[in-house]
C-alpha cells in the first residue's frame, strides 16, 4: 500500500475506535446534508483544523451527537497527523512523539472509561497544547461559560490552557434535529463567539467550494472525505 493510502487508511482506523453505535462513521458531507453543520461552518472548521487547530465539542445531553460531530472534523486534520487515544495516563507524559500528533480525548469526564480524562489528567491533557500538539475531546456543556467552568472550576485546568483551545463548539437538539448553535474561536484576548456573518470570509471562499462540491460528489464514507481533503489541502486541486 503507497505511504499516501497507508496515511488515509490509518488516520480512519483511529477515528474508528471512537464509535460508540452500529453504523458507519459520518462524514462532513453526511453532517451537512442532515443539517447539524453548515457549509460555512465546515468551511471555517477545514481551515482552522487543517492549520492544526485543537477543538472541543459540547452538549449536554446524552446522544446529542458530540461524538459524531468531533470524528467527523478529524478528517480536517493536517496531512501526517498521528492519533493517540488518552487510554492511559503514561500517554500524557510529555511523550516523545512527533510535533504535532492529536490527542484524542474520547470525553472529559469523571466516568472510567475509555478516553475519558478528569482531575489531573485532564490538566495533563490540557498541557499537551503548550509541547505544540493538537488537542481535541468533547464534553457535557451547552455553552462556552458552562465548559469553562466545568474545566477550570471543576478541574485543576488553569484558565490559560483552557484560553489556548482554538475552538469550542456547541451543538444544541430540538425535535432531533441536531445543529452547531454557537462557536467561540481563540483570539488574543480570550474566545469570542463567531457570528454566522463573520462566515462570509473571503478567505474561506475556496473551502466553501470544495465543501460545496463533496456534498455534490455524494462522498459518505470517512476514507473518501480524507482522501479528497488531503488532496485539496496538499494542493492537489483547487478551487481558488
Amino acid at each position: 500500500m503507497p505511504d499516501y493510502e497507508r496515511e488515509v487508511f490509518q488516520h480512519c482506523e483511529e477515528i474508528e475506535k471512537c464509535r460508540q453505535r452500529g453504523g458507519r462513521m459520518l462524514s462532513v458531507p453526511d453532517l451537512i446534508e442532515a443539517g447539524t453543520i453548515s457549509i460555512l461552518q465546515a468551511a471555517l472548521f477545514m481551515k482552522r483544523i487543517s492549520q492544526g487547530g485543537s477543538f472541543i465539542v459540547g452538549a449536554k445531553p446524552g446522544g446529542a451527537g458530540k461524538t459524531t460531530v468531533m470524528c467527523a472534523l478529524l478528517n480536517f486534520l493536517p496531512l501526517n497527523t498521528g492519533i493517540i487515544h488518552t487510554d492511559n495516563s503514561a500517554v500524557l507524559q510529555s511523550p516523545a512523539v512527533k510535533i504535532p500528533t492529536c490527542f484524542l480525548c474520547h470525553e472529559i469526564g469523571a466516568g472510567r472509561y475509555y478516553g475519558y480524562l478528569w482531575g489531573k489528567e485532564l490538566k495533563d491533557f490540557f498541557k499537551l497544547k503548550e509541547d505544540g500538539h493538537i488537542i481535541v475531546s468533547n464534553l457535557h456543556a451547552d455553552t462556552y461559560e458552562e465548559a469553562k467552568l466545568q474545566i477550570c472550576r471543576d478541574n485543576p485546568v488553569p484558565e490559560r490552557d483552557f484560553n489556548s483551545i482554538d475552538d469550542l463548539i456547541f451543538l444544541h437538539v430540538e425535535s432531533r434535529r441536531r445543529h452547531i448553535s454557537a462557536i467561540h474561536i481563540k483570539t488574543a484576548g480570550g474566545h469570542l463567539p463567531m457570528n454566522e456573518k463573520d462566515l462570509g470570509l473571503p478567505e474561506l471562499r475556496p473551502y466553501v467550494k470544495f465543501m460545496e462540491n463533496a456534498v455534490m460528489k455524494k462522498i459518505r464514507l470517512i476514507r473518501g472525505f480524507r482522501k479528497e481533503a488531503v488532496d485539496f489541502l496538499s494542493g492537489k486541486f483547487s478551487f481558488l
